[in-house]
């Protein structure tokens, strides 16, 4: 039953190209400001640096690798840190950031001129590379991936000649509680998606566990200056990029069987249409062209050309 609806799902995401990062553009939006991500370097390595200017960012722009953009990228002591949140346990993370590691480090030689044909060894910054999971699935406060399990088996006495590691930590609320006690913004960012989660529980609709669970951390002080500044922006992020994660958990624990499949997709779909077309009727009164709504709603211009004709199919 659980392999019938993953593939149904599955299915169904590719057709409308669901997002499902509104909790990594939430992360970055949270830590996009060099204070806030130095607090966040100097909590996890027990450092004590003050001055942010010494952090030099180096995401870059419109970067994707595997359909996704990268997070936060940055330079400091020497140090080149590559973080990145996941809402969903993957063990392909140390292929992806061998990737970015690579293009990162490329551009370091190029700024610099460094000749890496010379006959001196050249100092690289080292790479460090985390990734915050925020998911259902259960995971351990920490763990490591390694971009060696991926490789076939090499004879005996051989070494692959690359390796990338990744070290994943748990960001659930209550995991990794010293890190959370040491970063605030990362223990109330746990806090706020928590108690999303907990009002989808008690089945709330998205947008209102949204309303509600920013309300009360609004009023509680829990990311209040960036909810309040930003509170359309995060609302648009979370209903704009439904989140399918939960809803497809929701299902599954409700026990539905393959007698339920075509209710399942249906639903879903039915579900997700309805709300892209809310959001394009408001981008289309502010004058917004199809490409631009795409862009702001990170969909496909085939899907928003044929929901616009839809729109206009209805009211005429």
């Amino acid at each position: 039953m659980k392999n019938v609806l993953i593939k149904r799902f599955r299915k169904f995401s590719r057709k409308y190209r669901i997002n499902r990062t509104y909790k990594d553009q939430l992360f970055r939006l949270i830590f996009h400001n060099k204070e806030d991500l130095l607090a966040l370097y100097n909590a996890i390595n027990s450092t004590c640096y003050t001055n942010p200017d010494e952090l030099i960012i180096t995401t870059i722009s419109d970067a994707v690798y595997l359909g996704m953009k990268n997070d936060l990228s940055f330079l400091i002591a020497n140090v080149l840190n590559l973080y990145e949140h996941q809402s969903t346990l993957n063990p392909n993370m140390p292929l992806r950031g061998l990737f970015y590691f690579s293009d990162v480090l490329r551009a370091y030689v190029d700024s610099k001129q460094i000749n890496i044909y010379g006959n001196k060894l050249i100092s690289l910054p080292a790479p460090v590379y985390l990734i915050f999971y925020n998911g259902l699935d259960s995971a351990p406060d920490e763990m490591v991936l390694r971009l060696s399990d991926a490789f076939y088996d090499l004879p005996d006495g051989q070494i692959p000649a690359l390796e990338c590691r990744a070290k994943m930590l748990n960001v659930n609320l209550g995991h990794n509680k010293e890190l959370m006690g040491r970063c605030q913004k990362l223990n109330e960012y746990a806090s706020f998606i928590a108690r999303i989660r907990g009002y989808l529980d008690r089945n709330y609709n998205l947008e209102d566990a949204v309303n509600r669970a920013l309300d009360e951390c609004i009023e509680e002080g829990i990311l209040a200056d960036i909810l309040r500044k930003n509170r359309n922006e995060v609302m648009d992020m979370i209903l704009s990029n439904f989140n399918d994660k939960l809803h497809f958990e929701a299902l599954r624990k409700e026990g539905y069987d393959e007698g339920y499949e075509s209710g399942f997709e249906n639903g879903f779909e039915d579900g997700n249409i309805a709300h892209l077309k809310i959001q394009i009727q408001k981008k289309l009164k502010k004058g917004c062209s199809t490409a631009q709504i795409a862009d702001l709603l990170e969909e496909d211009p085939a899907v928003i050309d044929r929901l616009i004709e839809e729109l206009q199919s209805n009211q005429d």
